[in-house]
């Protein structure tokens, strides 16, 4: 790279502690400010709609650090999808449990709700509305794909999309065609669901109040990425969906803040 000494330098030079004020801050001290601009910043703007520096540091903590050789998006020894998709999958895991679907009532004495919508929408935006982030999809066939040992390759100098994924390579799939999708993030409405939360300081105030009055409930439980209004992974999405069982169990017979506090002891794990 023509930066290459610039880089090597500014690597050189970056404090012992990481600069946790926003996340702009955070990721200079982390990667360099050359590395930063080629990389993260129109990453960041095009994926949040915000201004890097507007947007927390926390949540990017244990998802984005600097590698020195290992290209891999993920070091977990098993990696890989569904061989008959997801929703297979979930259809599998449900097979013998009964389901009834938009349902409206439920028993007022034993059931309790576990809520993955908005955390907003479920107090009928009491306080105010939090800032989610959606997707737009657009395919290509047989489009030109750079490397064939990566599913996806992020766009950060690309001024509509981030992203961009190969189905034949995430699957495995030795076809004489491939679709490659090309990922664009977009405010949510009517079309676009929300899917993404946005760690702003002003999102993240707004999230405490409503999981606050949430708690204030025996009967329902806020769960999932909207819920929760947390940014998780799949692999740490299954990990909380398990560690938040002990607390379902007993929701009933706590008090609010005994719930909001064990809620948010669970939150910081991930």
């Amino acid at each position: 790279m023509p930066e290459k000494n610039q880089i090597l330098k500014e690597l050189e030079e970056r404090p012992t502690e990481p600069n946790y004020s926003h996340f702009e801050n955070y990721m200079i001290s982390i990667f360099g400010k050359t590395l930063y601009m080629l990389f993260i910043h129109n990453y960041t703007k095009k994926m949040w709609g915000s201004e890097p520096n507007e947007l927390t540091s926390n949540w990017a903590i244990n998802r984005i650090g600097l590698k020195s050789s290992n290209s891999k998006v993920f070091e977990g020894e098993w990696q890989g999808l569904p061989i008959e998709g997801y929703t297979k999958l979930f259809e599998n895991m449900v097979k013998d449990i009964p389901i009834e679907y938009n349902c409206k009532s439920f028993n007022n004495n034993d059931d309790v709700v576990l809520f993955s919508g908005r955390l907003d929408e479920l107090c009928k935006y009491k306080f105010g509305v939090l800032g989610y982030r959606s997707l737009e999809f657009k395919n290509k066939l047989n489009d030109e794909w750079e490397n064939g040992d990566f599913g996806t390759i992020n766009l950060p100098q690309n001024p509509i999309y981030i992203r961009k994924a190969n189905f034949n390579v995430l699957y495995q799939q030795d076809k004489q065609d491939s679709l490659i999708q090309y990922q664009k993030a977009v405010p949510t409405d009517d079309f676009n669901k929300p899917m993404y939360p946005i760690n702003t300081k002003e999102n993240f105030k707004l999230k405490i109040r409503y999981l606050k009055e949430v708690c204030k409930s025996k009967k329902i439980i806020p769960v999932g990425r909207l819920g929760l209004y947390k940014y998780l992974n799949m692999d740490k999405a299954i990990s909380l969906s398990i560690d938040i069982l002990s607390l379902i169990e007993k929701w009933r017979n706590l008090r609010p803040k005994e719930r909001y506090s064990s809620l948010s002891l669970l939150l910081n794990k991930f």
